[in-house]
């Protein structure tokens, strides 16, 4: 048979067999849904926990186990991928609300790594049932095939808040990149409901619902042109800096707690799991106590956080704080 060569010119040929590839595996694994917040992995692994079972009011089951629903049913990769997936979801350094609850070793701030999946425990939390899982079962969201064609998964789940926005994201494709910084729950919520209310909301209305981002790890964000430019343009950097005093045990002072409403300088959020004190920022000097407008300085006693409110589901998701002299 004889040699057939064909001359095709090389730069559209090349756009167009990468920018595929590169479109495949920015939807498929790197970039999150604005709909729901989530990456496929992190989609199929709560879906994958529903489904099983795993909730927040059952025992706590062995991640490898969970794993293995998800390898086995819906991501067809590697084990090592969907557990790093599994422990970033549960832990409350990396996200601003945890949609897993864990049990075990799931790594610290200082890079301490996980315990093997086999060891650690996990569960669904209270946050993710209610606020990205309620009502899947009835006909909310599109369903598509699995990779073998065996069953179906949703395309995406109904989310009842802009957990992008929450929990922010980060991810690398090719050609494409996306990182999104977390803000708190409950200012993220009530800009939803104000902008729903009122279509033609401004900018600076908004931001005074909606300040700037708020890191689970802590820190004070500087204020500056980079958080203006973010808030209007959605690009923009932050600058982030740890306080001379106050923290916890992991020492850094609580990220969404220890703020003050950016109107009338009072405290309006509190609170981590081991309930210490928390430092509000600057007297003046250009700072922003966890993101917040500058004012004197206090210390405020928690009494509560978000994130154990809403993985115990017992009521709001708002803290609650004191003055301490």
């Amino acid at each position: 048979m004889g040699e057939r060569i064909l001359d095709v010119p090389f730069v559209p040929d090349v756009e167009r067999a990468y920018g595929g590839y590169a479109l495949a595996v920015a939807l498929g694994r790197a970039i999150p849904d604005a709909r729901d917040g989530l990456k496929p992995v992190q989609r199929r692994i709560l879906w994958a926990m529903e489904e099983g079972g795993y909730r927040s009011s059952e025992a706590f089951r062995k991640s490898a186990r969970v794993v293995g629903d998800v390898m086995g049913k819906y991501h067809p990769h590697g084990d090592a991928s969907i557990y790093d997936a599994l422990v970033r979801m549960a832990q409350d350094f990396s996200m601003s609300a945890p949609l897993i609850q864990g049990q075990g070793n799931f790594g610290s701030l200082d890079k301490d790594p996980p315990a093997a999946m086999r060891y650690t425990e996990s569960r669904l939390a209270k946050l993710a049932e209610t606020g990205l899982l309620e009502g899947i079962r009835k006909d909310t969201v599109d369903w598509r095939p699995t990779y073998d064609g065996s069953m179906e998964e949703p395309s995406v789940l109904p989310a009842a808040y802009p957990n992008l926005l929450v929990n922010g994201a980060e991810g690398v494709a090719v050609g494409y990149a996306t990182r999104i910084p977390p803000h708190a729950l409950a200012e993220v919520c009530a800009a939803a409901v104000a902008r729903l209310r009122d279509a033609d909301l401004s900018d600076e209305a908004l931001a005074e619902l909606l300040p700037g981002p708020d890191f689970p790890t802590g820190g004070v964000i500087v204020r500056g042109p980079g958080l203006a430019e973010f808030r209007r343009t959605g690009m923009g950097q932050i600058r982030l800096r740890a306080p001379p005093r106050g923290g916890d045990r992991r020492g850094t002072p609580h990220g969404d707690r220890g703020r003050r409403d950016p109107v009338s300088d009072r405290q309006v959020r509190a609170g981590e799991g081991d309930r210490g004190r928390l430092l509000a920022s600057g007297a003046g000097d250009g700072s922003t106590g966890a993101g917040r407008a500058g004012g004197t300085r206090r210390v405020w006693q928690a009494r509560g956080s978000d994130r154990d409110r809403a993985a115990r589901g017992d009521g709001s998701v708002r803290g609650l704080a004191s003055a301490v002299p």
